[in-house]
């Protein structure tokens, strides 16, 4: 459970902080 806590933080700041969903909302617009 800690290691879903930890990839999803890590996928986070990959993004530049963003959540996938807000990432692919992003990617779309531009």
């Amino acid at each position: 459970r800690y290691i879903d806590y930890y990839n999803r933080h890590r996928i986070k700041l990959k993004l530049g902080g963003m959540s996938p969903m807000e990432y692919r909302l992003r990617a779309v617009s531009h």
